[in-house]
């Protein structure tokens, strides 16, 4: 820790996911030592430390002195599930692909389920549910329409179904698993009368 205050004298520390301070085996060490550098008349840097709301709470909470060394707080708003969805289609046409209106509404949907899961990442969710959960489930669509004509490259309803099915599913349920429930089902039905049209449609003549 007094290392990094050196590296950054004259300047500013800034410590990113600072809820981790206290854990571990030196984490309450670190934690110590940082406190008793800024209790000096000039601890040299300028420390900021960043963190999600109730990790950061929790954090004060175990650890009063903070609040002592610690005069400023900035509030960030929580990501709403359509600038969510704003950045998930500017990732997407980043890479040259469309996302359609079902398969828009079917990521609202899902972010919002997400929003109130312990864990809300903001924009890193966002970016996992793009390059992880969904284009993961494109991947597998694509794969297994491999030999078929004309097949639907860009984002499509079944990868934000099963890749955000996907996500919620490894995010654990709050007070709110109820809604969750819904949702899943709402989701999978959903896709269920989706492939069932599509199947149909092939049928046709």
């Amino acid at each position: 820790v007094r290392q990094k205050l050196q590296q950054a004298h004259g300047g500013i520390l800034y410590i990113n996911e600072a809820y981790q301070f206290g854990k571990g085996a030196y984490g309450q060490e670190a934690l110590d030592t940082l406190l008793q550098v800024l209790a000096e008349p000039d601890p040299g840097a300028v420390v900021v430390m960043a963190g999600y709301g109730e990790p950061m709470l929790a954090l004060v909470r175990r650890n009063p002195k903070l609040q002592e060394q610690f005069e400023h707080t900035l509030r960030f708003p929580e990501w709403t599930a359509d600038r969510c969805v704003d950045l998930f289609v500017q990732l997407a046409r980043s890479d040259g692909l469309a996302v359609g209106d079902l398969a828009l509404g079917a990521l609202r949907h899902s972010f919002e389920e997400l929003r109130r899961r312990p864990g809300w990442s903001n924009a890193r969710d966002a970016h996992e549910a793009y390059h992880t959960k969904v284009l993961d489930a494109r991947s597998r669509r694509l794969a297994q329409l491999a030999a078929r004509a004309g097949s639907d490259y860009d984002i499509a309803y079944d990868d934000v179904g099963h890749g955000m099915a996907a996500f919620l599913a490894c995010r654990p349920q709050g007070p709110t698993s109820d809604a969750a429930n819904t949702v899943s089902r709402r989701l999978a039905s959903a896709m269920a009368l989706c492939s069932e049209w599509k199947r149909q449609s092939a049928q046709e003549p």
